[in-house]
């Protein structure tokens, strides 16, 4: 959750200061970007469902592949998305394959299992809701929300260990729901941070890696909201 202008020159323009169409311009290719990369995603997740059997059971055996890749791509994200364009979109095509080898294989299960194709696109669908709502929130408010920084990554970084221990230790359905209900909390509080990022600490050359910070938060999202809808089921 470092701030990205962190280590850039001094000379650094971002998003918010350059002028009104080239700003517009770079908001259209993030989110032009993110679109791209989720439906990318999305149907390389549909395909993985479409596999037999014991192909998705191998997939899913390397989930701790997958895991370790998801947060080794966020953390090192603006690490590599400096090395140029083509890291930056590189960067955006590892998101894809890596997310859907996480959720390929959960979505098999539930589509196996009765009303759990329902419970996928409810979560989806809320998903986007409140993704949406926020991201318009933060770009017509234009708020600067660097300030919760520190404080949600300390949040989520504590969530994550406890998302790791649950998966040996798996909690009562009490529990659950409220771990679930407070992970989908500080996921839109993340997504608040990362959209003011967009506009605040970016530079109109960063669309890449903008594009890959909210679709991680995006998915994210998801995935806190489908655990929320399942746990109550």
């Amino acid at each position: 959750m470092a701030q990205i202008s962190d280590g850039l020159p001094a000379n650094f323009l971002a998003a918010f200061d350059a002028p009104a169409t080239e700003r517009q311009a770079f908001i259209r290719k993030v989110y032009g970007l993110f679109t791209v990369t989720l439906a990318a995603s999305g149907i390389l997740a549909y395909a993985i469902t479409q596999l037999d059997r014991p192909a998705v059971a191998s997939l899913a055996r390397l989930w701790p592949l997958w895991i370790a890749a998801w947060y080794g791509l966020q953390w090192f994200g603006d690490r590599i998305a400096r090395a140029g364009s083509a890291a930056g979109y590189a960067l955006l095509g590892g998101f894809v394959v890596v997310t859907a080898c996480l959720a390929g294989p959960l979505l098999t299960i539930y589509a196996a299992s009765a009303g759990g194709a329902a419970i996928v696109v409810d979560a989806f669908a809320l998903a986007t809701f409140t993704f949406g709502g926020l991201t318009a929130y933060v770009l017509i408010r234009k708020q600067d929300f660097s300030w919760m920084g520190g404080a949600l990554s300390m949040g989520l970084t504590l969530l994550i260990g406890i998302s790791l221990i649950s998966i040996f230790l798996p909690f009562p359905t009490t529990a659950g729901l409220v771990f679930s209900a407070v992970s989908v909390v500080a996921i839109a509080a993340a997504v608040l941070y990362e959209t003011s990022n967009i506009l605040h600490h970016y530079s109109t050359e960063q669309a890449p890696l903008a594009a890959a910070r909210i679709y991680a938060a995006f998915f994210a999202l998801f995935m806190h909201l489908l655990r929320l809808l399942s746990s109550r089921k």
